[in-house]
Formats: structure tokens, C-alpha cells, sequence
């Protein structure tokens, strides 16, 4: 069956998807430079579970991220080129980020903007290292999920 993903319904999914990804990051690091406690263990499990439900809506649920991971023999040419240009908007676009996240990372570190623990150190960086990894797999995506005003499920 070929279902029909509106583009609203797409770019809707998308932002909540980042938002709790970014929200869900900045609750992980106050908590772990703060002090844990049952609302910031419970405020990073919600949110952690509205980025699978929002992942799973925009990416799997409409076909995308099975169409920007599809091997271009099994694409038609214009999917092929929609792909592509999915792929040079994503790569911009993460070179961007790193490039800001490596600058405020650089900035923290060498003026000392904050009093961070070793083991807060260590927290931010391996969360850094997940969140870069993410953006890295989903962004394509989401650039199709954004950008194509009609998507279909059966789509790949």
C-alpha cells in the first residue's frame, strides 16, 4: 500500500525530531553537571522517547531514510537526483554545524567558560561524538523529508 506523507506533516516531524534531540542533549548535560535526580532521569527518558517516536514517524513511517539509503540501481533517475542534492544540502549543512560545535567546543576549553569535571568532560564529549553521528545518518533524510513536496511510503 502507498500512503501519502504531506510535506507539513514531514517538516512537522523533522523540527520535533531535532528539538527533542537538542533538548534532550541539554537536559543530559545539565543533569550531569548538575546532580542527577529523578526529574532529570525522567526528563531525559521522555525526551529520549520522543526522539525514537519522532524518528520513527519522519524517517521510517514515510520511506525517506529507505530511500536516501537505497542503492542508486534501485532508485529511478529522478529519485537519484533528488538524493544527491539531499546528500550535497546535508553535507553543507553538518560542515556547518561541526565547524560551530568545534568553535564553541575550542572557545569552552581554551577560556574556560565553564567548570567542568573531568567526568563532565568526558560526558560532553561522547555525547557530542553520538550527536554528530546522528545528524550525520539522519540529515539526508530529513533534507527529502523538507525539501520534496510529495513523498510516498512504497517510494524505493
Amino acid at each position: 500500500m502507498i500512503r501519502e506523507f504531506s510535506l507539513t506533516f514531514r517538516r512537522t516531524a523533522v523540527v520535533i525530531n531535532y528539538a527533542s534531540a537538542v533538548l534532550f542533549v541539554v537536559c543530559f548535560c545539565a543533569a550531569e553537571y548538575g546532580r542527577w535526580n529523578i526529574w532529570w532521569i525522567a526528563s531525559c527518558v521522555l525526551l529520549f522517547l520522543i526522539l525514537l517516536v519522532s524518528y520513527v514517524n519522519a524517517h521510517v513511517r514515510t520511506g525517506i531514510f529507505k530511500v536516501s539509503r537505497a542503492k542508486s540501481r534501485d532508485l529511478d533517475e529522478r529519485q537519484i537526483v533528488i538524493v544527491h542534492d539531499a546528500y550535497r544540502r546535508a553535507y553543507h549543512i553538518f560542515t556547518v554545524f561541526c565547524l560551530v560545535v568545534f568553535f564553541f567546543v575550542f572557545l569552552t576549553v581554551r577560556y574556560s567558560f565553564f567548570t567542568l569535571t573531568h567526568r563532565g568532560h568526558y560526558s560532553f564529549g561522547l555525547l557530542l561524538l553520538l550527536c554528530l553521528n546522528y545528524l550525520l545518518n539522519t540529515l539526508p533524510a530529513s533534507v527529502v523529508a523538507w525539501t520534496e513536496p510529495v513523498v510516498e511510503s512504497g517510494m524505493g
